[in-house]
């Protein structure tokens, strides 16, 4: 802590620096402004700039700065004053407690001895880790000693055992083959292919022991090649004299002599000789007719599906050698052999079809359809919608059948990637992460190359032609079928408010749809959805919009409507119309049923077609493309939907605007001011409501008969937001007192009565806003005007202005008041 008399020396000295500086200035040195640091407590603007001046301004200068630093002098004097007195109570307090900072000194040499032990205590413990540290490294180095001993140990014992099983395999080898036990000495030269190539290759001084392993390489090297002779010689036999079983037999021993792709290629033209034999049976079949008459529209079908049939059980008996004995990746060598003579005969059917079927010729006349050119015109007439149906359905059973060849071969070798891997190792270690992944890795090598195999042959190359095709001719058949029901469109005689348009389009879905499903092939369905999703927009679709589009002819008259309406039931009872007008209005209505039974019937056929894609096959992908190419049917509901929408609206404003019009404009001619005696007269005998109430419920009994359930519906609703709309443009012309609004309010619940009752409580809904009107209307005060518009907060329909306006048509609140009233 600075003393006293240091800081009156360092605060002179600071006063001495500061009265020389100016003499320096003023003895020739630059001119430029030196700005002096202002002390504390003093204000910034007080800050000093000497240049060079006049003497006397040089002494005035000179007077102020003395006079600044005195006071600075001043106040430090105070600042130390006051630090002294601080020192001397600390100090004073200090020696009061001496006991506090003599226990202090205590805790810190106790605190200092500790440390000095810890110290110590870490140094000792440095020591030993090192020693312990020098030790394992002794110990890990005679560790490695000890392994790399037991290593060679082991493979000295292993050598040991194989030179005892090649001298066992030598010993026994010629005794086996001369007995014909073939197996047995497969097993030997197996073993002696399978041993270490170190054996062969050891060097020992005991010339004994080296002539003797030289003897049994040169006896089974021998005896290799000799089993190897015998067994393609007995393996032939086996072929020329058809002895499957022993065929069978010889064919699993080539892979124990290495011989994978001897055995595999014999074995292979066995089995394709077998295939060809079944398929020129089936081609003979094929070429007589078939053996059933009845079954001649899907002969070649039929073909295909014997021979894949005979495929299947040929596969089915001889597969199991490959796979015990030749292993996964010769089975995918396997079935790429015998498959080629699969190909040829299915594509002899395939060609055999396209000259009987005509179907080339066909598929020409398809594309060509819709040209412009008039040959191509006459050509598309000239094929028969029954022809092409069985067509697409021979075709779909076909591409079906190829399907469940291609399922069956899948799984016969899911059977054998399902055993890959699953045993453990000998010593009965799991298996660890790293090798799970690999094996599943490995799987799925093995199955995309097989599905290389089946969908780049040529079946699969002609099947997926066959799908195209038949995408093509079904779009061509589902258009050619909703054209002519669009054509053919008639109502029942049994009084059916739709027509024959939507049963045929519904059926033809339904049938085109389970023909799809039939093909077995989840991309042929999605494109069969996505032509029906765009020939249901594109024909039916607009044909029904351009009927409603054309509206309902509008009637002059309330009552030539009505008569219009029941004419035109009456025409759809007996089966006939007019013309004109009335088959104009029969249409209409008749397309509005038609467009909301369509939407109906279609949600039914969607939901079956779902549950038949929830079951279709076992991919899991597959199932949710199929769920999803659906999604089409609703956006065409929708547009049904909107469409059916638009027309029941034009046909509300077309019969029931004008009625309700000159209905709702006799209220205006009725007295709205009225007494008490009025009032309860009115309640005896009501003047309006119900006539209104009778007139639009002929109007609805006259068009319930006309429309299904659903459109009669709406038309109900859209007639109540008629009803509504009309009635509050009428209140805006009337003048009410306080019992002219009760009457408004009676007349209003008797109408909402009424609604309701035809309705349902939509109708409440319409008349929400209309109900608010009348509650302003019946207040008795403008404060409960006020109350009453606050209370609505929640479900306000009406803007304040609206309100304002509202209240001002009654007569005996005081209008001043209602212009300024604030809500």
């Amino acid at each position: 802590m600075t003393s006293t008399s240091d800081f009156t020396a360092t605060t002179s000295e600071g006063i001495r620096r500061s009265t020389d500086a100016p003499t320096s200035i003023f003895n020739g040195e630059p001119s430029r402004p030196v700005s002096y640091r202002v002390p504390s407590g003093r204000p910034h603007s007080q800050r000093v700039h000497l240049t060079k001046s006049t003497p006397a301004q040089e002494d005035d200068h000179l007077s102020a700065m003395l006079r600044d630093l005195r006071s600075e002098l001043d106040i430090k004097k105070r600042e130390e004053k006051i630090l002294q007195a601080e020192i001397s109570a600390i100090l004073s307090q200090a020696s009061v407690a001496p006991e506090q900072s003599r226990s202090v000194g205590l805790a810190v040499s106790r605190l200092n001895n500790n440390l000095l032990l810890v110290e110590s205590s870490a140094k000792d413990l440095s020591s030993e880790l090192t020693t312990i540290a020098s030790l394992a490294n002794n110990i890990s180095e005679k560790v490695c000693i000890l392994d790399e001993a037991k290593s060679r140990v082991v493979d000295c014992l292993q050598m040991v055992n194989d030179m005892t099983d090649l001298g066992t395999c030598s010993d026994g080898v010629d005794e086996a083959i001369n007995k014909e036990e073939y197996e047995l000495a497969a097993q030997y030269i197996h073993r002696f292919l399978t041993l270490d190539k170190a054996v062969f290759q050891f060097e020992t001084s005991d010339q004994e022991i080296g002539d003797t392993m030289q003897h049994n390489y040169k006896v089974l090297s021998s005896a290799a090649q000799r089993l190897k002779g015998i067994l393609e010689k007995k393996r032939d036999e086996a072929l020329s004299t058809e002895n499957v079983p022993q065929l069978h037999r010889f064919t699993k021993l080539f892979p124990l002599l290495n011989e994978h792709d001897a055995g595999l290629t014999r074995f292979a033209s066995f089995v394709s000789k077998q295939i060809d034999a079944k398929g020129e049976s089936n081609l003979k079949i094929m070429a007589a007719g078939g053996t059933d008459e009845k079954r001649r529209k899907i002969l070649y079908a039929d073909t295909l599906f014997h021979f894949f049939e005979g495929v299947a059980d040929i596969l089915d008996a001889n597969l199991s050698v490959i796979e015990s004995s030749y292993g996964g990746e010769r089975l995918i060598s396997f079935i790429a052999i015998i498959q080629r003579n699969v190909d040829d005969i299915a594509c002899k059917v395939l060609e055999e079809f396209n000259t009987r079927r005509k179907f080339k010729q066909k598929k020409k006349m398809v594309r060509n359809w819709g040209s412009t050119n008039s040959a191509s015109g006459n050509q598309t007439e000239q094929i028969d919608p029954m022809e092409l149906d069985s067509l697409l359905f021979e075709l779909c059973q076909m591409n079906a059948n190829a399907e469940m060849y291609w399922k069956f071969v899948r799984k016969k070798f899911a059977k054998h990637l399902s055993s890959i891997g699953k045993v453990d190792d000998e010593d009965g270690k799991e298996e660890s992460a790293e090798e799970a992944q690999k094996r599943e890795e490995r799987k799925k090598a093995m199955q995309h190359n097989l599905d290389l195999q089946l969908n780049r042959s040529m079946l699969g190359t002609k099947m997926q032609e066959l799908s195209g095709d038949y995408i093509l001719l079904e779009q061509f058949y589902m258009n050619v079928c909703i054209e002519k029901a669009i054509q053919s469109e008639q109502r029942d005689e049994d009084g059916s408010l739709t027509s024959s348009l939507i049963d045929d389009v519904i059926y033809l879905l339904r049938k085109c749809s389970k023909r799809a499903l039939s093909c077995a092939n989840a991309d042929c369905v999605c494109a069969a959805m996505n032509n029906f999703a765009g020939l249901l927009q594109d024909p039916l679709l607009q044909h029904l919009q351009t009927v409603i589009k054309t509206g309902f002819p509008s009637s002059g008259f309330a009552a030539e409507a009505l008569q219009t309406a029941q004419n035109a039931y009456n025409a759809i009872q007996h089966g006939k119309t007019d013309g004109g007008s009335e088959a104009q209005k029969d249409t209409f209505l008749t397309a509005l049923n038609n467009s909301r039974t369509m939407m109906d019937m279609l949600a039914e056929l969607k939901k079956s077609l779902e549950a038949e894609f929830s079951k279709f096959g076992s991919d899991e992908r597959e199932r949710t493309k199929l769920l999803h190419s659906l999604s089409q049917f609703d956006d065409f509901s929708r547009q049904l939907q909107n469409s059916t929408a638009h027309g029941v609206a034009s046909l509300a404003r077309a019969l029931f605007k004008s009625r309700l019009k000159t209905s709702c404009e006799t209220y205006v001619d009725l007295p709205h001011s009225l007494t008490s005696e009025q009032l309860t007269q009115y309640e005896a005998n009501e003047p309006f409501i119900s006539n209104f109430n009778v007139a639009i419920d002929k109007l609805f009994a006259a068009f319930e008969p006309l429309l299904i359930k659903d459109n009669y519906e709406t038309l109900l609703l859209c007639t109540c937001s008629e009803c509504y709309k009309h009635f509050e443009r009428v209140i805006g012309k009337c003048q009410f007192n306080r019992f002219g609004a009760l009457q408004l309010d009676r007349e209003v619940r008797q109408l909402n009565s009424y609604l309701s009752a035809v309705v349902g409580w939509k109708a409440r809904e319409k008349g929400a806003r209309l109900s608010q009107i009348v509650s302003l209307l019946n207040v008795e005060t403008l404060d409960e005007a006020v109350d009453v518009w606050q209370s609505s907060s929640s479900s306000r329909l009406i803007s304040p202005s609206e309100a304002i306006s509202i209240l001002q048509l009654r007569s005996d609140l005081p209008h001043n008041l209602i212009v300024n009233l604030k809500l």
